[in-house]
């Protein structure tokens, strides 16, 4: 858990693993929206920069690959707030980083606001080499008092990318 990787500037990833070969790189968003008095979730709001964080691991976990620090990479998202699986309204500056069912991130993304914490580095635009589908699914958890069950998403990301 949060390993750190030594290049020009320290990185880390949130899991690295290695067993009998290819070494693996895990990267997770978790958030969470205040749905029932059954649970204590808190509301974590942001979704914007959130989407784009998540876009910003699939490109971190590319250069990883790139640069040999690992084989295989997995981006994985977890919530319980439909406003990630749902579409975003139009004519707003966060539709472009939709994350819903049947999305292809690729290409380029660039945030158009103003977003708190390391201003600069979200501000950057990134280029995705490859082409990821966005496919959702349902939490394994069965509960008959959960309200807002949670659902996840998850990007691989191999070395084939790169040859």
């Amino acid at each position: 858990m949060e390993y750190k990787i030594e290049r020009k500037k320290r990185e880390y990833l949130d899991i690295f693993c290695k067993f009998k070969g290819p070494r693996y790189g895990i990267e997770i968003k978790y958030k969470t929206k205040k749905e029932s008095n059954n649970f204590e979730y808190i509301n974590q709001g942001a979704q914007n920069n959130s989407k784009c964080d998540f876009i910003l691991d699939v490109h971190r976990i590319e250069t990883f690959i790139k640069d040999n620090i690992i084989d295989i990479g997995y981006v994985i998202f977890i919530t319980n707030d439909h406003r990630y699986w749902n579409s975003a309204r139009n004519n707003t500056l966060v539709k472009k980083f939709d994350l819903i069912e049947g999305t292809i991130l690729q290409g380029s993304y660039k945030p158009e606001w103003d977003s708190s914490g390391n201003e600069r580095k979200k501000r950057m635009r990134r280029k995705l080499k490859g082409k990821y589908c966005i496919c959702w699914h349902n939490s394994l958890v069965e509960s008959s008092n959960e309200i807002a069950p949670f659902r996840f998403c998850c990007v691989k990301i191999d070395r084939d990318l790169f040859i």
